[in-house]
């Protein structure tokens, strides 16, 4: 996963600062002729002006693409930032809480204004040198016809042969570093753009309360980021026991064309920990008829699937007795989304006894069930109820009560029905930002669910967190 965000964000970063490199070059290239151009008639002061109103309108379409490409290609970086952190969280299981779109689209004001005016300091730098080249050789032209000597050319040679070794703008930065034109440029589209993307990715993580993250590794890392590679940081440095990402900056670590990235870090013991004891019920309720000792099964049978899903990112099955609450077949470890009934489940749920079993697993989404899920639930007798422990603590419980049971293609056509039915309605909560598409889906799936519960008159609860 971070390993695939790693390689979009380069490949994003390279595309949008070969658009502004193109840019530039082709600028360079005209700014260049037309210096050249002057200077080999540097002893007519009509070329030398011509020339300085040339560059200054270069400059002025410069300034005008710089604009549009910060204002463009920023934002759209930055958002790219948002949506890798919310499949960091999600692929974490992770729900994710309503965003504040307004303080990430300042967010990206700022650093797109940042850039441009790391820019424009070029076209600065390009017309003071345009200004320069005009005045010298105006300066020689006027002191060469009063002492008769022809300075003008020498002035004129100096300046092409260093246009020629260093390009049109030939300036230091503060770290005493020369560049050109096309060369600048390019360090800054590559060093905005990731920086864009890290801001959003950041932000987000911040925001949906996440403060510790992973700094990512590549080959042939500098001597600055090496030491940092694969290191825990703390966005905020609430979190103590660890470095700070501005600590990290300081010591060299995301420098300009610095391809390193960071992605979320869960102390997954912690977080397992705390969640656990957040209030959470020692039994559960929502399952009618068990004794005491079936209550407390059915908690542990709850409890240990959430705990095998937040540390694996993973699903899993437990099957328990309905009277004892004992375990009647070990775990099944699924994949992120799915769970595959072995065999051996199978052939015991064939021949069990009616209403005997519940069946629980995990749901990292923390939706509510699938048409897959309902169908184990009409297929075998002996399940008396489907129960599903969304990672947020959401409960689902489902039996088929006085209904009747229905086939995998009747139950996948209702679910899909009712999905259907709600679509738009949801849909326009998420492209309004007032759910985010988790929240959406978990709310959508349980009225799915709910609809096809009533249509086939069986018997379905939800249990949000901490309730009883």
């Amino acid at each position: 996963m971070a390993e695939d965000i790693e390689r979009n964000l380069i490949r994003l970063s390279e595309a949008e600062a070969e658009r502004l490199v193109k840019f530039y070059a082709e600028a360079e290239r005209e700014i260049l002729d037309r210096m050249n151009r002057a200077l080999l008639r540097g002893n007519k002061t009509e070329y030398l002006a011509q020339m300085k109103k040339n560059v200054e309108a270069i400059l002025e379409d410069l300034r005008a693409g710089n604009r549009t490409w910060c204002e463009e290609a920023i934002p759209r970086v930055y958002s790219q930032g948002l949506y890798s952190a919310n499949a960091m969280l999600e692929d974490a299981g992770v729900a994710l809480k309503a965003g504040f779109g307004s303080i990430h689209q300042q967010a990206a004001q700022v650093l797109a204004e940042n850039t441009f005016q790391s820019l424009d300091h070029v076209a600065q730098v390009i017309g003071r040198r345009s200004t320069d080249i005009y005045r010298t050789l105006a300066l020689e032209n006027i002191r060469g016809s009063v002492v008769g000597y022809d300075t003008w050319k020498q002035v004129a040679q100096r300046y092409r042969e260093q246009l020629a070794e260093r390009g049109v703008t030939g300036f230091r930065d503060a770290a005493n570093r020369n560049w050109n034109m096309r060369t600048y440029a390019e360090m800054v589209a590559r060093t905005s753009t990731m920086q864009a993307h890290l801001e959003g990715t950041a932000n987000r993580l911040a925001e949906q309360g996440h403060d510790l993250v992973r700094v990512s590794t590549h080959r042939g890392a500098c001597e600055k980021c090496l030491p940092w590679q694969e290191k825990i940081l703390s966005l905020t440095g609430k979190t103590e026991g660890y470095p700070t990402l501005e600590e990290a900056k300081t010591a060299g670590l995301f420098h300009p064309r610095c391809r390193h990235s960071y992605g979320l870090y869960i102390d997954l013991d912690k977080e397992i920990e705390k969640g656990l004891a957040e209030d959470r019920p020692t039994y559960y309720t929502e399952i009618q008829g068990l004794d005491e000792t079936g209550r407390k099964g059915l908690a542990d049978a709850f409890e240990k699937a959430v705990t095998f899903g937040l540390k694996n990112k993973r699903e899993c099955l437990l099957t328990i007795d309905t009277n004892a609450g004992r375990e009647v077949y070990s775990i099944v470890e699924g994949g992120k989304d799915y769970v595959e009934f072995p065999s051996k489940l199978i052939e015991l749920l064939a021949r069990a006894k009616n209403n005997s079993i519940i069946s629980i697993h995990n749901h990292p989404s923390s939706s509510s069930f699938s048409a897959e899920d309902l169908a184990i639930l009409s297929t075998f007798k002996s399940i008396n109820t489907l129960a599903v422990i969304g990672h947020d603590g959401t409960r689902y419980v489902m039996n088929r009560g006085k209904g009747q049971a229905h086939s995998i293609s009747a139950i996948r056509d209702t679910l899909n029905k009712m999905v259907k039915k709600y679509y738009d309605h949801y849909n326009n909560l998420v492209q309004s930002e007032k759910m985010t598409p988790s929240e959406a889906w978990k709310e959508h799936s349980h009225r799915a669910v709910s609809d096809l519960a009533e249509e086939f008159g069986w018997e379905y609860r939800r249990v949000m967190p901490n309730e009883q």
